[in-house]
């Protein structure tokens, strides 16, 4: 989903280049949360025009130009939001709130419920906070204009002369999917504008190397600004590249890397020995473990909680989890990682590091972590056989799509003791040749 967001990277990118440009006008269109216009009257620029066409940055832009913004509320379910639109601070910090508040509205599930009726009653108190989290975030920043406008329109009526800054979205109907429930609860005074997609890109793109001094970025590559790339800045190992182009600039190339610290237990090499229990590791000890351990071709993520499974004190394998962007639904805790350490003579190890992640004790950590009651876990075995021989007979398949099994089991089958005796009866056993 298009957000709008610059990362730091692009910040420092944006940065550099800026230092040239004191005493100039910039225009910015697609102004989004106004990070570009933050950098601009940090470096001492003094005519900032803004331009953006949803609902959150039309009040921020009016908020930061000082011009009249009108807005209301047309959904009587949330009629009492009426008070908090009082002047367009108010309104920016309502809108910046029930951007976060909407995520949970009209969802099904306990959490979402639970979620939305704290918003609800707390809005008052998390209201202010947010109108002093916008005073914090833009002190020192004010717009020449704002121009609630489509982004074409207003790069072709500005004059070339400018700096002219733009990161559009980049693909049909980004904002629309993003904003839809604010603007089915408020009513303002929307402007008229064209949806973006490839053949609008090729038009923007005309438009802007128009003007003298210029600068964009994009997801994916484009041949026709290959010339002017000034910068490739990939901030996640999963994320996708941002490519930034510009009239001039040096090149900059920004890859992420990851932190890798040591792992603080011995490594369990022979037959495995009770207790088993689980420890909370830091997110750069699992990047070593996934480094030594599991196939380099498996991008890596970082998981919200790690924990090494012991066994007598000994490393014998480790899990890592996140919520699930699927709450209430397909699972409540997803597993990113499993893996036992290996060499070792148990030919089924893999089966205890699941039975530790099924665990009790694994199931409150991740109560406590989460805030949350957890239920069911869910992972993905990324194959293209029918069924995955490491969940099968502990995970029920949930679904399955090209390349990939869900699976999903029950969270705190059992104590961690149990499921070491249920894995001693049923697999240690089964020995490596």
């Amino acid at each position: 989903m298009f957000i709008g967001a610059v990362n730091n990277l692009v910040r420092s990118v944006l940065w550099g280049l800026s230092a040239e440009w004191t005493g100039r006008r910039v225009v910015v269109a697609c102004s989004g949360n106004f990070t570009v216009e933050r950098i601009m009257a940090k470096r001492g620029i003094s005519e900032i025009h803004g331009n953006d066409v949803s609902l959150y940055s039309c009040a921020l832009g009016a908020y930061l130009s000082g011009r009249p913004f009108r807005i209301a509320i047309k959904d009587g379910a949330y009629a009492f939001l009426g008070e908090y639109l009082a002047s367009t601070e108010d309104a920016a910090a309502t809108l910046m709130l029930c951007s976060e508040w909407f995520k949970f509205a009209d969802r099904p599930g306990m959490f979402y419920e639970r979620m939305d009726r704290q918003y609800r009653n707390d809005f008052k108190q998390k209201h202010a906070a947010t109108v002093e989290r916008i005073r914090r975030g833009t002190e020192g920043v004010k717009l020449t204009t704002f121009t609630p406008a489509d982004c074409v329109d207003f790069l072709k009526d500005a004059p070339r002369d400018a700096v002219a800054i733009s990161f559009p979205p980049t693909y049909r109907g980004g904002y629309e999917r993003l904003y839809k429930k604010l603007d089915a609860v408020f009513g303002w005074d929307a402007p008229g504008y064209t949806l973006f997609d490839p053949e609008r890109f090729d038009e923007f793109e005309q438009t802007l190397r128009e003007f003298d001094t210029w600068v964009t970025l994009t997801d994916e590559p484009r041949e026709s600004l290959m010339r002017h790339r000034i910068g490739i800045v990939q901030t996640g190992l999963r994320s996708r590249p941002v490519h930034m182009y510009a009239s001039a600039g040096r090149t900059t190339v920004a890859f992420p890397h990851q932190k890798v610290m040591q792992n603080p237990y011995p490594i369990a090499r022979g037959h495995l020995a009770r207790p088993v229990t689980i420890a909370p590791i830091a997110q750069g000890v699992m990047n070593q473990l996934r480094s030594l351990y599991l196939s380099p071709k498996i991008v890596p993520a970082a998981a919200q909680c790690n924990f090494a499974v012991l066994a007598d004190g000994k490393l014998v394998g480790a899990f890592g989890f996140s919520k699930s962007t699927y709450l209430g639904q397909w699972c409540d805790a997803y597993m990113m990682t499993d893996f036992a350490i290996r060499p070792n003579p148990h030919k089924r190890l893999s089966k205890l590091i699941l039975a530790a992640a099924m665990s009790i004790e694994a199931c409150v950590s991740l109560e406590q972590a989460f805030g949350m009651r957890i239920r069911t876990i869910g992972t993905t075995a990324f194959t293209d056989k029918p069924v995955s021989m490491k969940y099968r007979g502990m995970f029920e398949l949930a679904g399955r799509k090209e390349g990939k099994l869900n699976y999903t089991a029950g969270a705190g089958k059992w104590t961690l003791e149990e499921g070491m005796t249920w894995w001693m009866e049923k697999h240690a056993n089964a020995l490596n040749g």
